[in-house]
């Protein structure tokens, strides 16, 4: 929740009513620019469904990892996340971001299904693709803000704020899920959550491309 408390706390100080001779201006924080609505409705949707790093390493308990270990683990993903960042940088400038956010959603559903395997290499494997998944959407994400708002400060603010209700809910929904019923019910949660952001992601790119 805190990049939220602190989007809004820019907001509330930062952000001053415009005097003089036009008329005062106020930042409306409930209002994003026209199409930058539904792209973060549909990131704040994936990052419910998702299958995040706390849960990675409660799993890695089931798989009879040592704790030491998967935080050697985790270390990896988030060394292999800071020399990706370059790449996806890189990306941004040759493909568009509504582009590398299919390329982050399709990774991220990609991540839970491999994840549904019970084995050692597959949890691997899905750890590091959760660990790509991230790193292309949050860059893309950001990138697609910057180009579509008018006002950053204020749709960068509402994004944070969105952002943390969503993967504070996601958290609740499945540790609930882990909980009640197990995790291979909480994880096929998070794949089939995924997938629908997916095909309402690409479903809603293919419509404003067809309506321009």
């Amino acid at each position: 929740m805190i990049p939220g408390v602190i989007g809004l706390l820019i907001l509330a100080f930062l952000v001053k009513d415009i005097k003089g001779g036009r008329s005062k201006k106020k930042a409306e924080l409930g209002k994003l620019d026209g199409r930058l609505k539904w792209s973060v409705a549909v990131f704040c949707f994936m990052a419910v469904f998702s299958f995040g790093e706390p849960f990675y390493l409660l799993m890695s308990n089931e798989q009879d990892i040592p704790l030491t270990y998967a935080l050697c683990i985790l270390i990896v993903v988030r060394a292999l996340q800071f020399v990706l960042s370059f790449y996806v940088g890189k990306a941004i400038d040759r493909f568009t971001s509504l582009q590398l956010l299919t390329a982050g959603y399709a990774i991220g559903a990609l991540a839970s299904g491999v994840l549904l395997a019970s084995s050692l290499q597959y949890f691997l494997l899905a750890f590091v693709l959760f660990g790509v998944h991230d790193i292309i959407l949050i860059n893309a994400i950001r990138v697609h803000i910057s180009k579509n708002s008018s006002n950053k400060g204020q749709a960068f603010g509402m994004f944070y704020f969105l952002y943390a209700i969503s993967s504070a809910l996601g958290l609740l929904l499945i540790g609930w899920l882990w909980e009640t019923v197990g995790s291979e019910y909480a994880v096929l949660f998070s794949f089939i959550g995924t997938v629908v952001v997916l095909v309402m992601h690409v479903a809603s790119s293919w419509i404003n491309s067809h309506t321009d």
